[in-house]
C-alpha cells in the first residue's frame, strides 16, 4: 500500500518522538556496556565519565555512546519543537537542543580534559531549565498535566540534588538521568494519546478546540517538513 497524502509527515514526526525514548534506552545501555567492560567501576565511587577516561578499557564506547544519545536528544527536540503549542514551549524546546550539544561534548571532551566538568554540569543544568519552561508553556496551553508536571520537577529535583548527601557523583548523575528520563518518557508518550473530542451543543461530538488548534498549527507551521518528506516521496516513484 502506498503512502498516503501527509503520511510521510506523520512518519517522521512519530520517528522523531520515538527518538526521545529511544535516547533513554541508549544512554542506560551505555552506561552499562561501560561497566560492564570496566570491572573495577564501582557505582558508589566513581562517576560514570570514568567510563571514558583514560583509565577504562574501550573508552570509545561510553564517549560514542554520549554521541549517539545526543543525537537523539537533539531529534527528540526537534519533535518538540514541531509540536510546541505557544512560544513558550517553543523556547524549552530549544533549550532541549542546546543541552543535546553538551550532551555531545561530553562524548568529545572526555573524563581527563579541562572542559569536561564544565560540559558535564551544563548538560544537567540546560535539561532541568528545558523542562521547567515546557512546563510552564504547558500551562499557558491549559495542558495542566504535564505542564504542572513538569515545572514541578524542574523546581524539586535541583533542590533535592543539593540537599542530599549522594555517596558519589555515579549516583547522583543516575538521579539525574532518571529525572530527564522520566520527563522524556511522559512528553513522548503523552503526544501519542489520540485526538480528544468534546460534545456541541447539540451534543454532536466534535473535535475539541484545544486539539483543532493544535491540528492547525502542526499543519500550518511546519512547511519546510512538509515540502522535504513530499520531495522524498515523489523522488521514490
Amino acid at each position: 500500500m502506498g503512502l498516503q497524502e501527509g503520511e510521510p509527515v506523520d512518519v517522521t514526526m512519530r520517528a522523531l518522538r520515538a527518538s526521545g525514548i529511544c535516547a533513554v534506552i541508549s544512554a542506560w545501555l551505555t552506561i552499562a556496556i561501560g561497566i560492564y567492560r570496566n570491572p573495577w567501576f564501582v557505582l558508589t565511587r566513581n562517576a560514570f565519565s570514568d567510563l571514558g577516561g583514560p583509565r577504562a578499557a574501550d573508552p570509545w564506547i561510553y564517549n560514542s555512546g554520549m554521541l549517539i544519545t545526543a543525537a537523539l536528544l537533539m531529534a527528540f527536540s526537534a519533535y518538540l519543537l514541531a509540536t510546541s503549542r505557544n512560544r513558550v514551549e517553543s523556547m524549552g524546546a530549544s533549550f532541549a537542543s542546546i543541552a543535546g550539544i553538551f550532551l555531545a561534548l561530553i562524548g568529545i571532551f572526555h573524563e581527563g580534559t579541562y572542559p569536561h566538568v564544565f560540559v558535564s554540569t551544563w548538560f544537567f543544568v540546560q535539561m532541568d531549565v528545558a523542562i521547567g519552561i515546557w512546563g510552564i508553556g504547558g500551562i499557558v496551553a491549559r495542558d495542566r498535566g504535564i505542564g504542572a508536571g513538569s515545572l514541578i520537577l524542574a523546581v524539586a529535583a535541583p533542590i533535592i540534588a543539593l540537599i542530599v548527601r549522594w555517596p558519589s557523583s555515579a549516583v547522583l548523575e543516575a538521579y539525574g538521568i532518571s529525572i530527564i528520563d522520566a520527563w522524556a518518557i511522559a512528553v513522548a508518550l503523552r503526544g501519542s494519546r489520540p485526538q480528544r473530542y468534546c460534545a456541541d451543543e447539540r451534543g454532536a461530538s466534535v473535535p475539541d478546540r484545544e486539539a483543532v488548534l493544535h491540528a492547525r498549527r502542526y499543519e500550518y507551521e511546519i512547511p519546510l517538513l512538509q515540502l522535504v518528506c513530499a520531495g522524498t516521496h515523489r523522488s521514490a516513484h
